[in-house]
């Protein structure tokens, strides 16, 4: 006995439209019949209704109070089932919070972290670091101007952290270290393989839901979270199609995130006159551009300018003071307003 999600393992008994109305609901095995949770219609919380009657719009409720709290203890009622604790499911936020939004050229390139996602079912096809590579890889190619870190890079930068084990001032520790405007992490579930028969034929389906959350890296503070799912009439295929088309579906918001954060990098040294910045050729910087400098703690009152003088290395570069005092390690460059 017991329950479990995404029940029907190798071999489901709906059509491809039957699929499509019960994709959104949580499916339970209870006593070897296959249960869907809804919202009860005359009392707080939520009641079971059996699949085969929610399809027929023949409802008849088993309340969940006749449930077990916790998986091993039995209610006295004829029943007599086991229902595992359930985890409340992540809140998604369908919009971002506020971000300011600097001026900028439109072919600089904002740099990204992706960590690898936490894999929350077991036996998968993918890993999380798989994944986390997928989704770099689409955003990079939907969104020009997205750089997304190597994550072998973020890694050793979080390693040299002094702020290690608290994930606020580590995201900060990021910004300062490389450069990176946001993080991205995420969780996984599934891929769920299964299969369905049409008449003679029996099709492969796979089915993948990406839970993300965004932070930014000069509060440390969560801007967005989001779904990133595979419609089951897009699930035909293995584990890496479905992961691929949920990535595709859902990477338009956050490249739309993306860009209304602007573009920024970050002072990586202050020696006497020269300004080492943690962008170059491949942000997209040009020799003679000349960029605002402001504190992460004051981003209204800039602090002056620097002329960039030199690009070296992969993307790195020099600058000069144009006017002001002041600049620090760590501090905000970006195109003054009206560039």
């Amino acid at each position: 006995m017991g329950c479990s999600l995404w029940p029907w393992g190798k071999r489901s008994p709906y059509s491809k439209e039957e699929l499509a109305r019960i994709a959104d609901k949580e499916v339970y095995i209870i006593d070897g019949e296959r249960y869907i949770k809804v919202p009860a219609e005359n009392e707080r919380g939520f009641c079971y209704v059996k699949v085969d009657e929610y399809l027929a719009g023949k409802v008849t409720p088993l309340p969940l109070r006749y449930a077990p709290r916790e998986k091993g203890e039995r209610e006295g009622g004829s029943s007599g089932w086991e229902r595992a604790k359930e985890t409340p499911p992540l809140p998604l936020r369908k919009k971002p919070l506020p971000l300011p939004s600097y001026p900028s050229p439109p072919y600089l390139k904002k740099k990204i972290a992706i960590f690898p996602f936490q894999e929350k079912t077991t036996a998968v096809s993918l890993s999380g670091g798989e994944v986390a590579r997928m989704l770099a890889a689409t955003l990079m190619r939907r969104a020009p101007s997205v750089q997304v870190i190597d994550y072998e890079v973020v890694k050793k930068a979080l390693e040299k952290l002094p702020e290690r084990g608290r994930p606020k001032e580590e995201l900060k520790g990021l910004g300062r270290a490389l450069g990176v405007q946001a993080v991205i992490m995420g969780e996984m579930y599934g891929p769920f393989e299964f299969s369905i028969k049409e008449g003679d034929e029996e099709k492969k389906i796979c089915y993948v839901e990406l839970r993300l959350r965004m932070f930014d890296t000069i509060r440390g503070r969560l801007i967005g979270e989001y779904k990133l799912t595979n419609p089951l009439l897009k699930a035909e295929g293995g584990a890496e199609q479905a992961v691929a088309v949920a990535i595709e579906e859902g990477v338009k918001e956050l490249k739309k995130v993306i860009e209304r954060m602007g573009w920024y990098s970050r002072v990586a040294l202050v020696e006497g006159e020269v300004i080492y910045l943690l962008a170059g050729s491949l942000s997209g910087l040009k020799e003679g551009d000349v960029l605002e400098v402001c504190s992460p703690d004051n981003l209204r009152r800039p602090k002056g300018q620097v002329r960039v003088i030199k690009l070296f290395g992969i993307d790195s570069s020099m600058a000069e003071k144009v006017k002001g005092e002041g600049v620090e390690e760590a501090d905000l460059v970006r195109f003054p307003s009206g560039a």
